[in-house]
Formats: structure tokens, sequence, C-alpha cells
């Protein structure tokens, strides 16, 4: 009668499970067989397991969703469809996560795919930079080469679009390699003040040209336990992405708690309609469309912190700037 009720059938592509919180789960479909790997049996004996190396976000949730922290906002929510949503990873792949209340203990759960890769954005993007290197070329071919001044420009020019090229590209394998799997985490304890010192060393001089002060106020032994490279590639993407959407004259602070680090800056800051959608593959803020990136920087960021298992938050008012808290523990 239950099945019926939720025609779970009729949602052959969506995962869906009916969780109890007295008897564990209780019925799913075969796409969640599919997805999670395991039957309702074995599903309900890795409740005691949280640490399944491909169910581990999953399994926190439910013991939340056991514990009743999530019932308040659950109850606030009693008229809509999708009552409370929630994004994980399960075996490299990402997923929204609907819960719904049924009753005061049983809660229908919801698990889509999130498809990541648009082969079709992503060729959008590349032909931009090819178009512009092809027109300059022809451009030069048909006579522009003769005048000494257009061949200075135009070839400053081709070099810059052949960076942006580049840097596309080398931001589109990061990315597959984060969220594929691809990438095998070597953790260490690496001291973050460090780490930042190095960091705005590098960019300094990105930062000079908007005259954007950099400032470390980071504890001098805050330790870090992460993949020290792939922390290093966070951390950059943060502080590039902080200088190009800072205002001149601007700040870029790091500081931490003794939980997490925080990337504050003084810039253009982000709505609160943009903020769930930052870190979504080639999204741009309209505020910002003419400043030159790749719209990859925090999609990179969050399959980092996801594969460390951290959280991140934002906290931005427009016009004054934006902080992103990175919760470690």
């Amino acid at each position: 009668m239950l099945e019926n009720k939720l025609n779970l059938e009729n949602k052959l592509n969506t995962a869906i499970l009916v969780f109890d919180k007295n008897n564990g789960f209780i019925s799913l479909n075969q796409a969640a067989q599919r997805v999670l790997g395991l039957d309702l049996h074995l599903l309900n004996y890795q409740l005691d397991n949280i640490d399944h190396p491909n169910l581990k976000s999953f399994l926190k949730i439910i013991t939340k969703l056991k514990q009743g922290q999530f019932d308040d906002e659950l109850l606030q929510l009693e008229n809509s469809i999708r009552h409370f949503r929630l994004e994980l990873k399960i075996d490299a792949q990402y997923f929204n996560l609907y819960i719904s209340l049924l009753d005061k203990n049983t809660y229908l759960i919801e698990l889509s795919q999130i498809v990541y890769q648009d082969m079709n954005q992503s060729t959008h993007e590349l032909k931009r930079p090819i178009q512009n290197i092809k027109t300059l070329v022809e451009t030069l071919i048909i006579g522009a080469k003769n005048d000494e001044n257009k061949l200075n420009e135009y070839l400053l020019k081709l070099n810059s679009e052949a960076d942006r090229l580049g840097a596309l590209v080398s931001d589109m394998l990061s990315l597959s390699h984060v969220i594929n799997g691809a990438v095998d985490l070597h953790k260490s304890k690496v001291n973050f003040h460090h780490l930042v010192e190095k960091s705005f060393e590098r960019a300094f001089e990105r930062a000079s040209k908007k005259n954007i002060k950099l400032i470390n106020e980071i504890d001098q032994k805050f330790e870090i336990e992460a993949d020290h490279k792939l922390l290093e590639h966070l951390l950059t993407n943060f502080i590039d992405n902080a200088i190009k959407y800072n205002h001149d004259n601007g700040s870029v602070f790091l500081k931490n708690t003794k939980t997490a680090f925080i990337v504050e800056d003084t810039g253009y800051g982000i709505s609160d309609e943009d903020k769930a959608k930052v870190f979504e593959q080639f999204y741009r803020i309209k505020e910002s469309a003419h400043i030159q990136g790749s719209g990859l920087g925090l999609s990179i960021v969050k399959g980092i912190a996801d594969l460390h298992g951290w959280t991140i938050e934002i906290e931005s008012e427009l016009g004054k700037g934006t902080s992103f808290i990175i919760n470690i523990h």
C-alpha cells in the first residue's frame, strides 16, 4: 500500500527511498539500488558503518535524519512538493537529495543525479577564444601584418587569447579529474599560514594592478590535515576570484577559526539568487560578465572541498564584499 501511495515505479530514473526513524529503510526502488549499490538489507546494515567509502556523505545525512536534526525545517516547509534539498557525492557522482516528511517518523528521500559535464556548454566556451584567434590571424593575413602598429597590437591580442584558451583547458582538466574521482588524496599536516603567504606572493602582481591589499590573518600555528597540492589549488582559485571580483583599492583577507578558514573580500558581492549557483560549471554572475575567466574556478574549489569532506558557506552583501567560510571539521 505504501509503495502504491508513493508510486515508486513511476520514477524509475530517480532513486527513491522511504526511511523510518525506528525501523530504518523500509522501501527503495531499483534506481536506488543501482545508485547506492546495496539492497534493502545491506543498506540498513550500513547504517552502523557510516565510514563506507562511497556512501559516507549519504549515511551521515541519514544519521542526522534519524536524530531529528532536520525536523524543524521540514515542518516549516510542510506544504512544499520537495521539502528540503541537499547536495552530496556518491561514488564520484553528484546528486540532489530531497527529503519530504511523510509523518512524524517517516521520510521520503529522492536522489537525482546532477549532470555537471555539459558538453554543449564546454564546446561553446572553447569556441570563443578559438574564433577570436582565427579572426585575428585572418586579419593579419589580409594585410594588417604590413602595419607595424597593428602587427604588434594583434600579436598581443593573440597571446592573450592563447593564454585564455590554455587556462580554460587547464581548468576543465582539473575539474574533470576532481569530480570524476581521478585524484588520490595524500593528506598531511599543512601549516596554513605559510601556505597563504606563498599564495599571496604569487598573487601580488595581479593584486597590485588594482591596488588590492592581501592581508594574512591566519594564526601562525594553524594547521590543516589536507592534500597539500589540492589545498594550494583551492586557495589559489579563491584568491584569484577575490582579486578579480574586487574593487580597485580593495582588500582580500584570509582568516581562521578553530574549525574553519575564511576568504573575505571587499568586492562586488553575491546576490541570494547567485549564491545557489556560483559553484555550477561556467556560471558567471551577470554584473561581472565583463571579467575574463573560465567560470570553473569555484566548481574546482567545491570539488576539492568535497573530496576532503569539507563544506563551504557564503556570506555576502551586494556592493560590500563576500566571505567564503570553509568548514574543515
